[in-house]
């Protein structure tokens, strides 16, 4: 997969860079460039390192999938983030990274259905904690809110062949709700 994303104008205040941002994750490259909304995605800096990257990819033989490729757009998953720098996130002068959003609000839903529940299994709530720590890195002051929750189930303890009925106590309960309620917040 090869990325290129142009930011459009967006403030450079976290991005401290000056005009792109690339890397390789496995076999996906990414590019993301700084540039007037106003100018053509062909122009960015991006766009150049798409083409560079394109051309080496064919000089190695390295197979892709051409229609995985994201080019010249405004919003896009870049190693496992969104990067959304669409017009009604530029009207409010600003360049969003997040958990995609539908990964937060699967979260948030499940999270919410679980907290009503008297009971949860110890590898529901490792998949959801994990879930959770991932969108939370992009806020990192916000994984305070993960104290119970934490403590909850002992990894070691759990065995992947049988998930263990447990009590959800309603420290954890409030913890999830309160992640659940802030999730929109959990971009940087």
């Amino acid at each position: 997969e090869i990325y290129t994303l142009s930011l459009h104008d967006a403030l450079p205040i976290l991005f401290r860079g000056k005009k792109v941002a690339s890397g390789l994750v496995i076999d996906d490259f990414y590019t993301v460039s700084v540039q007037n909304v106003k100018d053509s995605h062909v122009s960015s800096a991006s766009h150049a390192q798409f083409l560079t990257a394109t051309q080496a990819y064919a000089d190695h033989e390295i197979l892709g999938s051409k229609e995985k490729d994201v080019i010249g757009s405004d919003k896009a998953k870049v190693t496992g983030a969104e990067l959304d720098t669409s017009a009604a996130v530029r009207e409010l002068n600003m360049a969003t990274l997040a958990s995609p959003t539908t990964k937060r609000l699967a979260l948030a839903y499940v999270s919410l259905e679980l907290a009503k529940l008297r009971w949860t299994t110890d590898q529901l709530h490792l998949c959801l904690v994990g879930g959770w720590v991932h969108s939370l890195l992009f806020r990192r002051p916000m994984m305070s809110i993960l104290d119970s929750s934490f403590e909850f189930v002992s990894n070691d303890e759990v065995r992947g062949d049988g998930p263990k009925l447990i009590s959800l106590t309603r420290a954890v309960a409030q913890e999830l709700v309160l992640l659940a309620v802030l999730c929109p917040f959990m971009a940087t």
